[in-house]
C-alpha cells in the first residue's frame, strides 16, 4: 500500500505539471509510466522527444515504439519511477523549454 501510494502522488504530481504545459493525461493503469499525448503545436513524439533530449535534457518514450500505426505518433510514455527530486527538477527543464 506504501508503494503504491507513492506511485499515486509521483504520478498526480507529474500529470498535473506537463498538463499545465499542454499534454493529455491518459489512465493507462500502470503504476511505473505515464501515457500522454503531447501538447498540439507539437505533431511527431520522435521529433519532441529529440528536441526535449536536446533543449531540456529530458527523454521521453515515443507512443510510435509500442505500436504498428501512426496513430500513436503523437503521444509518450514517461517513465516516473525516479527519485522525486529527479522528476522536479524534469519537470522543471520542461517548463524552461515548453512554458
Amino acid at each position: 500500500t506504501d508503494l503504491r501510494d507513492k506511485f499515486d502522488a509521483k504520478r498526480r504530481f507529474f500529470s498535473e505539471g506537463i498538463r499545465d504545459l499542454g499534454f493529455e493525461i491518459y489512465d493507462s493503469g500502470s503504476s511505473f509510466y505515464i501515457w500522454a499525448r503531447i501538447p498540439g503545436r507539437f505533431k511527431d513524439a520522435i521529433a519532441f522527444n529529440d528536441m526535449l533530449m536536446r533543449d531540456a535534457g529530458v527523454g521521453m518514450t515515443p507512443g510510435s515504439a509500442f505500436a504498428d500505426s501512426d496513430r500513436w505518433d503523437s503521444h509518450v510514455r514517461i517513465c516516473i519511477a525516479r527519485e522525486d527530486a529527479v522528476l522536479e527538477g524534469a519537470l522543471e527543464k520542461l517548463r524552461t523549454v515548453l512554458g
